[in-house]
């Protein structure tokens, strides 16, 4: 059902960047008191990183592209995954947000 294709490298390096931040916040959720933090502040770093995560990807697919003879102008599965998932965080986030400012 799915091909065996080879995997780019990136999305391991990714994701362990994206496990080690985690256990960073968790060990840090012990020494801090997180509900200490602004939500305001706390939704600004979200838009950094998501925009951030989302100009990368966009980034590096075009000049895959680019290299390839041909060009497809669909929008794959995996992007429509992350664009969706990026955008549930940040309403959930803003909120958040907005119930704290009330």
């Amino acid at each position: 059902m799915s091909e065996d294709k080879a995997k780019p490298m990136g999305s391991g390096v990714f994701s362990i960047g994206a496990g080690v931040s985690f256990l960073v916040l968790f060990i840090g959720s012990y020494v801090f008191d997180l509900r200490k933090l602004d939500p305001y502040k706390l939704f600004q770093v979200w838009l950094l990183f998501a925009a951030s995560i989302l100009t990368i990807w966009g980034i590096v697919r075009v000049a895959k592209v680019r290299k390839a003879e041909t060009r497809r102008w669909e929008v794959g599965q995996p992007t429509l995954n992350l664009v969706v998932g990026v955008i549930a965080a940040t309403a959930a986030i803003l909120a958040f947000v907005l119930q704290r400012g009330a």
